[in-house]
């Protein structure tokens, strides 16, 4: 595992799972507290952005394999939404539209930077 993390294109699929996590959770309105009081339940919004950001990731990884054989990695998926998880919970506790701006333009500039096609 330490070894999958040591490339700079799994590290990627973690941040931009967390970000995707994060803006889910702010876009859906979970941090709301009028809405969603704060119980246990609360902790079942970010299985949201976790769930679509695995979603996405699985269509992506099947792209992938459509354009070169046996080039995806299934890990990624579950990186991704394991980091979307986190990104929404961090979004339930500490919300802010600077921050879900912020961290989103850092992600599309990376995104862009490293995409090849």
């Amino acid at each position: 595992m330490k070894k999958y993390f040591l490339d700079i294109r799994n590290v990627l699929h973690s941040y931009l799972g967390l970000v995707l996590g994060y803006d889910i959770t702010m876009l859906f309105g979970f941090p709301n507290r009028e809405n969603f009081p704060l119980d246990w339940r609360l902790f079942l919004c970010p299985i949201v952005g976790a769930l679509l950001v695995g979603f996405a990731s699985f269509l992506w990884e099947k792209r992938q394999d459509k354009i070169v054989k046996n080039v995806s990695d299934m890990r990624d998926v579950l990186n991704g939404a394991v980091f979307a998880f986190i990104g929404g919970a961090i979004a339930l506790f500490y919300p802010s539209l600077l921050i879900a701006f912020i961290l989103s333009g850092i992600a599309l500039v990376l995104f862009f930077k490293n995409y090849k096609k």
